[in-house]
């Protein structure tokens, strides 16, 4: 992302960035809305693992995901449905963006039209409840998610990055 921030990276119609194997989605990509996030994540991670030979060894990701947002969340959702070994990092907590918000903040489940296609908890709610939701959800899972690991670099090349 420039310094200045004001601009969403360029991806294609598949989210693709300019780094070819390297996907955005949700607030980075342009879209901030809750469960359009959880959507778009739950959407990438789907179409980045179809036809994809899933490894068995410990030490490979099928996918590594960085930010724990809704559209990370999502993405983490769906790759583990699809049994893909997923790594979530974040470097703060899971949805920091929402819990930076003041206190009490009502969240809108919008678009009303669309419907979130992910296993994560999303209706109009204040923040905390979301929050605590989600830390639920999170707790009762067998997901793999660091929280407080930031990511510091990433080489290689597509089907073969190393974080």
């Amino acid at each position: 992302m420039p310094a200045d921030n004001t601009t969403a990276p360029e991806v294609d119609d598949d989210g693709q960035c300019s780094v070819p194997g390297m996907y955005l989605a949700g607030e980075v990509a342009g879209t901030p809305l809750v469960k359009l996030g959880l959507n778009q994540g739950w959407e990438r991670a789907a179409a980045i693992l179809h036809g994809v030979s899933l490894h068995d060894d410990d030490d490979v990701y099928d996918l590594i995901i960085v930010g724990g947002g809704p559209a990370g969340l999502g993405a983490l959702a769906r790759a583990h449905q699809m049994n893909a070994k997923v790594l979530l990092l974040e470097a703060e907590r899971i949805a920091q963006t929402v819990e930076r918000m003041y206190k009490g903040k009502l969240l809108f489940a919008e678009p009303l039209d669309a419907r979130n296609q992910t296993p994560w908890w999303f209706e109009e709610c204040r923040r905390e409840e979301l929050l605590a939701k989600w830390r639920q959800q999170l707790d009762d899972s067998d997901y793999e998610v660091h929280e407080g690991e930031k990511l510091v670099g990433v080489t290689g090349k597509s089907g073969a990055f190393v974080v």
